[in-house]
């Protein structure tokens, strides 16, 4: 649970937002959000207010992007068997399936392999290019995975196959010697924006194939191919991977959310039957309803289902896929649920001081432990670190808080992992169990060092602006419909409201509270969400932090008000 929320607002050159106000038909409100954002100047704010394809970046631009096309043209010439290789999360899976739809349209000689979690773990492996090996495959794409797989990729040079690696995470000293890394953090990559999901940089692959394929007439006899049919699934893998809703990353989320609502896809249809989505989608739906049903398969039991769902074009298929995936996001509900009250029975137990949660067991189930371990931060808001154990291998997953760089301090260590790999704030290894007791000792060193000068427990909210009840209406309201999808790094806009007074306040379903203000003779209502820890606040006048979104069904549609914090009225609430 979080001690202490700080509220923060910042502060804005009068010119820029001046500028930003006039070129944009924004108001003062909208200016400011978008500076809240980074978007500080008019090329910045054209990109985000006009999210099209035709402002999607050259793909050309991604280092080693010519070379892995000029290969793949090569298999086509040769008949060569491509084998695309894709990690078990959201991410890996819509990469792959993008992939695979795509060349499945041009080419002939196009299979797909996902890995257990269980029995290989994450990313590329020698078994697996032992069967792509044995089945004539001589081109591997990897997709999510594959920057760390030095050794893998070796081997499968030495058998005489090429490897074209697509990723995204951290690039490690030692880089694989691929035929072409593709990944925008790679040194030498000139493309415009980093944070782009594996599924991104896979769409930017079939886009510059389009792009040549197009050029040397390949489909002069054929039907071409509209890119933006892909884009449902892109989404999905984009917001699924909580990547910045913003740039790149924007645009498929614009056009892909419009695409599913009415995609042509068999699989994407079923799962929004199954979650009786119909009449919109936006990130919280994606990544409460569909993510976890598609990630249950990888974490369960076997992922390629989720890959034969999103390219399947029969509906009976499609239904008994999901039919399954629903069977096994509900087990692993279970499942997550028995390990994180055993877990939170250890902690509490224990009362350890220590700024690093780190444990081990071979009970606990591998798909589940970074789920655990992400809600082991959000309740301690302490890094979490816990291990799967099986034949003297232990195989972690790791979640982090802001500021403390998962990646970057695994990799002081990096001298006791079998391999390892990840982002700031997510990350994976697996380490013979000999080095448990050396890594515990040298990762709670780094997290105390760190933890000396960083308070954890300091959650800072960004203010987008001071607004009275008066300035709330309709017509602000379709304002901030604009800078929608709201995601990562693009949020739904949170507004500070002082001196509020609770007329009435009650909790309701344990976690939650619902409140009546008032303001200047105004009334209106609102909800916090798991915010029941602050009833006692209500007691008098208060400043609230909130974010408002329309409640349309019915016949009199109005603006709903959701708390997001609340404090005893203070000027000092704001820094």
């Amino acid at each position: 649970m979080l001690k202490y929320t700080k509220w923060v607002r910042a502060d804005y050159n009068q010119n820029i937002l001046n500028t930003l106000k006039s070129e944009f038909n924004v108001s003062d409100i909208g200016a400011k959000i978008l500076l809240n954002r980074g978007i500080d100047t008019p090329e910045k704010a054209d990109h985000f207010f006009n999210a099209s394809f035709k402002n999607l970046h050259d793909p050309y631009l991604i280092e080693g992007m010519d070379i892995a096309i000029s290969r793949i043209l090569l298999a086509f010439k040769n008949h060569e068997l491509i084998y695309g290789f894709g990690d078990y999360d959201v991410d890996g899976l819509t990469s792959l399936s993008t992939l695979y739809l795509y060349l499945e349209r041009v080419y002939e000689k196009i299979r797909y392999i996902v890995p257990s979690r269980q029995s290989f773990g994450y990313g590329l492996n020698n078994e697996t290019v032992d069967l792509i090996h044995q089945n004539g495959g001589s081109l591997i794409i990897t997709v999510d995975c594959g920057v760390s797989n030095y050794e893998e990729i070796e081997y499968a040079k030495h058998l005489g196959i090429d490897v074209i690696v697509i990723d995204h995470h951290q690039i490690p000293e030692k880089i694989p010697n691929a035929v072409a890394i593709l990944n925008p953090y790679l040194e030498g990559s000139r493309f415009p924006f980093k944070d782009m999901a594996a599924v991104g940089v896979t769409f930017n692959l079939i886009y510059a194939l389009n792009q040549k394929l197009e050029s040397i007439g390949f489909f002069q006899n054929r039907e071409k191919i509209e890119l933006s049919d892909f884009l449902d699934i892109v989404s999905i893998g984009t917001v699924a991977d909580i990547v910045p809703l913003l740039d790149e990353n924007r645009i498929f989320a614009k056009i892909g959310f419009n695409q599913i609502l009415k995609t042509k896809n068999v699989g994407i249809k079923t799962l929004l039957e199954n979650a009786n989505i119909s009449d919109y989608i936006d990130a919280v739906k994606i990544g409460f309803k569909i993510a976890p049903k598609i990630n249950a398969a990888g974490r369960m039991g076997d992922a390629t289902k989720v890959v034969e769902l999103l390219t399947t074009k029969d509906p009976n298929v499609a239904r008994k896929i999901v039919d399954d995936l629903e069977k096994e996001n509900s087990e692993r509900q279970d499942v997550e649920k028995a390990i994180f009250s055993e877990i939170l029975s250890l902690v509490e137990s224990r009362k350890s001081k220590n700024q690093i949660i780190i444990l081990e067991n071979e009970r606990w189930h591998q798909g589940v432990i970074g789920i655990v371990a992400a809600k082991l931060v959000e309740r301690y808001h302490k890094p979490a670190f816990l291990f799967s154990v099986s034949n003297g291998i232990g195989r972690g997953s790791g979640r982090s808080v802001n500021g403390f760089d998962l990646y970057e301090n695994l990799t002081r260590i990096k001298d006791l992992f079998i391999n390892y790999g990840g982002h700031k704030y997510a990350a994976g290894l697996s380490m013979d169990m000999k080095n448990y007791k050396q890594f515990k000792q040298r990762f709670q060193s780094i997290a105390t060092q760190y933890f000396e000068h960083h308070n954890p427990q300091i959650h800072e909210i960004l203010i987008d602006d001071f607004l009275s009840f008066e300035d709330m209406n309709w017509s602000l309201y379709n304002e901030l419909e604009r800078f929608a999808p709201f995601g990562h790094k693009n949020p739904e806009p949170i507004f500070a409201m002082r001196n509020v007074f609770p007329v009435d306040a009650k909790i309701v379903s344990t976690r939650h509270i619902k409140l009546h203000f008032s303001q200047n003779h105004h009334h209106f209502y609102a909800i916090g969400f798991n915010l029941s820890h602050l009833m006692k606040k209500t007691r008098s006048y208060v400043d609230i932090l909130f974010t408002v979104q329309a409640n349309k069904k019915g016949v009199n549609p109005y603006l709903q008000y959701y708390i997001k914090d609340l404090k005893k009225h203070d000027t000092q609430n704001f820094s």
